[in-house]
């Protein structure tokens, strides 16, 4: 059998075992030890719409305030685990170590000189920097970016027809873990408003009347559709579009405008 075979075999296993070595050591690690007694690392959303609980992939992008990322399969916050190694004050823990013992800095600057004890604690602050870019900050629940992830997800509704949404939020503590909680939205969203009837005012230009009513039955407000800003966005752009391919170069979108009347809306 050839050795350096077995050699080259080993290397990679050695890899795989000291990677899954250092990932149940930081799994070991305490993700909440930063954290103050009033404060709760998040550690999951949920979104229910109309008493069903919901992964509606818009509203959920509105949402502030996301739980730390997790490695798939093991489950691990990597990011936030590397962030915990760093200490908040390295230069202090430093100085304190060094001078715990007596004689112990003394020592030191025998043995490295006082420059070299020097760059030590520098080497060590920036270390500790470095854990703390590379990591990610523990993501605590934020009561004020929770009101406006809910005031986005409200929005959101509002210009896809849901006039008369309402919700709320509530965190809660987790039973098991200390420290620890979610965040729950809950949306009602309401009977939502179609487009009843469409009417359009008269346009002084004769050409630009023209060129409008040529191609307007490719609009993308449609009566009995049901209402979303991003129709009237859309429509606004295809207008501008088409008058400009029409030779009207220099026709701003800003000329296009609508006006709802919520009392003939249904």
């Amino acid at each position: 059998m050839n050795l350096r075979k077995l050699d080259c075999l080993k290397q990679p296993f050695t890899k795989i075992l000291l990677i899954l070595g250092i990932l149940l050591v930081l799994a070991s690690c305490n993700a909440v030890k930063h954290l103050s007694e009033d404060e709760l690392l998040l550690t999951n959303n949920q979104l229910v719409i109309d008493g069903e609980e919901s992964n509606n992939e818009d509203a959920f992008s509105l949402i502030s305030q996301k739980p730390n990322p997790r490695i798939p399969i093991l489950g691990i916050p990597l990011g936030l685990h590397i962030y915990n190694l760093a200490e908040k004050n390295p230069d202090s823990t430093f100085q304190e170590w060094l001078h715990r013992k007596p004689n112990r800095e003394k020592r030191l600057n025998n043995w490295l000189s006082r420059k070299q004890v020097i760059a030590l604690d520098s080497s060590k602050v920036r270390f500790n920097n470095w854990l703390k870019r590379t990591g990610n900050p523990p993501v605590i629940i934020d009561e004020s970016k929770s009101e406006k992830s809910l005031k986005n997800i409200k929005k959101y509704f509002y210009n896809k027809g849901y006039f008369n949404v309402d919700g709320s939020y509530s965190i809660q503590k987790d039973s098991t873990k200390e420290k620890r909680g979610s965040v729950t939205y809950n949306v009602n969203r309401m009977t939502p408003y179609n487009i009843d009837s469409i009417s359009y005012e008269k346009i002084d230009s004769p050409i630009v009347d023209s060129l409008f009513h040529l191609q307007k039955g490719n609009t993308f407000i449609k009566q009995g559709k049901q209402y979303d800003v991003a129709d009237f966005e859309n429509e606004r752009s295809r207008i501008t579009l088409q008058l400009r391919n029409s030779g009207l170069f220099h026709f701003d979108q800003d000329y296009v405008t609508f006006e709802a009347d919520t009392n003939n809306v249904g």
